[in-house]
């Protein structure tokens, strides 16, 4: 029996193949393709199985020109992978996937992709572009359907639970792997004293100075203790969102961040929100901020899905044997 490997491109991404292989994990060897230089994804994965780094040629602001040698770089890179090892390889988004999941299938390897809880109405490029060479697609939205034909809807994908929920007292702002100083700076603002703050690659040190009674960190490879513990979420559109309205049935809100140019568009961070029953705004603001923690009791209902990790998982498990 051969094992899969999941293809883990950073930050939300990373989060994707994460739940995945937690209903894999003991049932199959699965393995992880990773960025390199991502310590965020390394610290997240570690332990868990073999990781083979490889370049993202593409980050959120290199020019697409400027890539055409990342690309090169990324197949050379992928060549050292030990393909024969495995049966299956799954990509969950990203230009990252693009070169390993095409060596992958030049050495016979089964293909599938998993279109982006975070995409309701737009595809993401790269399991549009590996969409086409791939056995198996899987959809987190039955909307989806439209773009993917031959797409198997199986539901969001969410973290299966490591924490039991608490309401701790504090409210969690999450602004993922590249972060949001805005809406830090939002925060800030509001005054509120009972705030834990995630800074990604925005340096955290310049909030600590001004706050050095608010908890205020870069990464933490265990967000999910936080998100258990927390009365509120305020986050991006990322994968937190979900696993904070899905996973521990936390009230969420979300604050569109312009900077995402290749994620997915407004309409579908807009639409995400209404399937998990979050908050959206557009924009940070500190007074509909203030104003929708005051009333969250009254706008918070929590929402259910089947979870397509699981159910991703499963199919993944059978094709193996």
């Amino acid at each position: 029996m051969k094992g899969v490997l999941l293809i883990a491109s950073g930050g939300g991404h990373t989060g994707h193949a994460y739940t995945v292989y937690q209903f894999i994990n003991n049932r199959i060897k699965a393995d992880f393709i990773i960025p390199e230089n991502d310590p965020f994804t390394f610290k997240k994965l570690e332990g868990l199985g073999r990781l083979y780094p490889v370049l993202k040629p593409l980050e959120p602001k290199t020019p697409f020109i400027k890539a055409i040698p990342g690309f090169i770089k990324a197949f050379m890179e992928s060549r050292k992978i030990p393909f024969h090892e495995y049966n299956t390889i799954v990509c969950f988004g990203s230009n990252h996937c693009i070169a390993p999941f095409l060596m992958a299938k030049l050495h016979g390897l089964i293909g599938a992709v998993v279109e982006d809880v975070m995409r309701i109405v737009t595809p993401s490029r790269a399991v549009r572009l590996l969409s086409h060479v791939s056995e198996h697609i899987f959809l987190s939205w039955p909307e989806q359907k439209k773009i993917y034909p031959r797409g198997v809807y199986v539901g969001p994908l969410y973290e299966n639970r490591v924490y039991e929920p608490e309401n701790k007292g504090y409210i969690l702002v999450v602004t993922g792997t590249y972060g949001y100083p805005e809406l830090v700076e939002t925060m800030l603002r509001t005054g509120l004293d009972n705030l834990v703050i995630q800074t990604g690659r925005d340096d955290p040190e310049k909030y600590r100075a001004r706050r050095p009674d608010l908890t205020i960190f870069d990464f933490d490879p265990d967000i999910a203790r936080w998100i258990a513990g927390a009365d509120l979420v305020i986050c991006h559109q990322g994968r937190t969102a979900v696993d904070a309205a899905l996973t521990y049935e936390k009230p969420v809100i979300i604050v569109n961040n312009p900077r995402w140019t290749r994620a997915q568009t407004v309409q579908d961070t807009y639409l995400l929100a209404k399937k998990i029953g979050a908050k959206f705004y557009l924009h940070p603001d500190k007074e509909k901020l203030l104003n929708d923690i005051k009333s969250v009791d009254d706008w918070f209902k929590p929402h259910r899905y089947p979870n397509g990790a699981k159910n991703i998982a499963d199919i993944l498990v059978s094709i193996s044997f």
